[in-house]
């Protein structure tokens, strides 16, 4: 696929062994018409890991060689999320530059968490103003036409980091596991917009970090509160999905503050809906969902099941994606 190597040239992942997707009638980085198929292509460890912590920061360091020269900017939301990115540059001893996004003062409380970080660490930031609902209206289609996503927030983001420049670092990508039934499943929705975009751009950087290797993918589902949490801790505090229990993963390796997430587009919730099912009727079958159980996602990445081409049926509307 050259798209795939496209990547690797760019930055964005690993190496050919790192997760990648394509559709099934384009067998490209873009979905060629409404029917065709999302494939998730699961990435395997070329060796034993190490701890989260300790392939975050190797992942820093390889992110820092691949830009070449190049600054390399990390998009902070003042999420955790993009808190264990800047810390993990930080322990990596890497230079980088933060930019953060103000988006139309709907993210305050997020951006308030990155001020109090970035004193403490003496980080000097960018912030740079975004009018969301101005975008929203005039600019929003054209963004997500090149992105494939059906998404008002991704496409804002990337709105937004196209008034940046250098490599820049994206902290997406994080595990995202519930319980469906008996057992537990990472759930994808068609994910990757973020490199469909940049690709369309030509632009270096890395679009997600968390998945940028799969020693890195590897070291944190195999990480033993994911495995406790799977197991009888959902029982015990009483939760379906891993993102509740994520901080607790950020506070054991890197001693993140626990706080949960912050939906930042709340307060402009029915636009962002209005948005949302404007895209759904542009885009036809790019808002799919695709499944694989944990179990499975382990084996694949340890690279003890190398089957290809399970198929899985699509959450929402019944149609059938591909993991390969």
């Amino acid at each position: 696929m050259k798209h795939v190597e496209q990547m690797i040239q760019l930055g964005y992942i690993s190496g050919k062994n790192a997760t990648s997707w394509s559709f099934k009638d384009s067998g490209g980085a873009m979905r060629a018409n409404a029917q065709d198929q999302f494939r998730m292509h699961l990435g395997h460890a070329l060796r034993p890991p190490g701890n989260f912590k300790e392939e975050a920061i190797r992942t820093a360091e390889e992110i820092s060689d691949s830009a070449k020269g190049h600054a390399v900017t990390v998009l902070a939301s003042g999420g955790l999320d993009s808190e264990v990115v800047l810390k993990s540059f930080l322990l990596a001893k890497r230079p980088f530059e933060v930019v953060a996004f103000d988006l139309s003062s709907t993210n305050g409380d997020e951006l308030f968490h990155l001020d109090h970080f970035c004193r403490n660490h003496q980080i000097k930031y960018k912030k740079i103003h975004i009018d969301v609902e101005q975008f929203w209206e005039n600019d929003l289609e054209s963004f997500a036409r090149t992105s494939g996503s059906t998404s008002p927030q991704i496409n804002t983001l990337l709105f937004g980091l196209s008034k940046i420049e250098g490599h820049v670092v994206l902290g997406d990508g994080e595990l995202s596991i519930r319980k469906k039934g008996k057992e537990f499943f990472e759930i994808w929705r068609e994910r990757h917009s973020f490199a469909r975009w940049m690709l369309s751009q030509n632009r270096p950087g890395c679009p997600s970090f968390f998945s940028y290797s799969p020693e890195l993918e590897l070291s944190m589902y195999a990480d033993s509160i994911v495995e406790d949490f799977t197991k009888y801790g959902w029982y015990m505090l009483d939760c379906y999905h891993f993102d509740y229990c994520k901080p607790f993963l950020y506070y054991h390796h890197f001693g993140t503050r626990l706080r949960g997430k912050v939906d930042i587009f709340k307060p402009l919730r029915d636009l962002e809906q209005q948005s949302r099912n404007y895209l759904q009727k542009l885009l036809p079958g790019a808002d799919g969902e695709v499944q694989m159980s944990y179990s499975q996602v382990l084996a694949h990445l340890r690279r003890e099941d190398t089957s290809a081409n399970t198929t899985h049926e699509e959450i929402e509307n019944g149609s059938r994606l591909v993991i390969g």
